[in-house]
C-alpha cells in the first residue's frame, strides 16, 4: 500500500477506504511503513564547500 498526500495512519483505514492493514515496520511485524523505517542516519562534515556534479 501507498499513501500519497495523506498521513501514514491512512494505510490502517483511519478516515479512509479499506479494512486496516499492517506491513513490515517493526520486529514484530505490525505497523505502518514510512521512508524512515528503511534509512539510517548518516553524518558528514564538510570543510570548505561541496559540489556535487
Amino acid at each position: 500500500m501507498f499513501v500519497a498526500n495523506g498521513p501514514n495512519i491512512a494505510g490502517l483505514g483511519s478516515e479512509g477506504e479499506g479494512y486496516t492493514s499492517f506491513s513490515i515496520a517493526s520486529p514484530t511485524g505490525e505497523g505502518l511503513t514510512r521512508p524512515r523505517t528503511f534509512s539510517r542516519v548518516r553524518r558528514v562534515s564538510v570543510v570548505g564547500a561541496l559540489r556535487i556534479v
